[in-house]
């Protein structure tokens, strides 16, 4: 998020309740699986499997923590060092009514505002200190905004491009 904020691509963070994720099968990451989908790939062997970097599920390309086992020693052994971990829901996860949406400019916020109006959403939205610089771009809101006016407009649509695949 740092490096798409720093580059002016508006982003939010959505702040869901501990109880909402764990009511669901979940694994942990410490690996950005967008950056680094195929670890394994050529003759790159990957990162080594273990409690702290998790394990190779079904052929995944990333080290994954499961049991609750190695979600705790993966959690021990990175979270104190500011190490990134995401959280990746099996299927898909209902957001509750107390999510919050957290906007890191007044434009993102009035944004993010006008779509939850929209959809009738109750989350709660709040400006936020970004995680770093965050020079916003007038292009790249703009081609969120024409993003965000055609999924608004037709639900069906796939996207265009801005979004990360679907992970399952």
């Amino acid at each position: 998020m740092k490096a798409k904020l720093g580059a002016g691509f508006p982003h939010i963070a959505l702040s869901v309740p501990v109880a909402a994720i764990e009511a669901r099968p979940f694994s942990l990451c410490r690996f950005n699986v967008a950056m680094t989908r195929y670890l394994k790939r050529g003759k790159k062997r990957g990162a080594p499997e273990s409690k702290t970097n998790g394990r190779y599920y079904l052929g995944h390309q990333i080290p994954i923590a499961r049991t609750d086992d190695d979600k705790l020693s993966m959690l021990a052994m990175h979270l104190s060092r500011g190490t990134m971990i995401e959280v990746l829901i099996h299927g898909d996860l209902k957001l509750p009514d107390d999510t919050t949406v957290l906007c890191y400019s007044d434009d993102d916020l009035v944004t993010a505002r006008t779509v939850l109006t929209q959809l009738q959403t109750p989350w709660k939205i709040e400006l936020s200190a970004p995680p770093g610089e965050y020079p916003r771009s007038t292009v790249h809101a703009e081609s969120v905004d024409d993003f965000i006016a055609q999924a608004m407009q037709d639900p069906e649509w796939r996207g265009n491009g801005l979004e990360f695949d679907r992970l399952r």
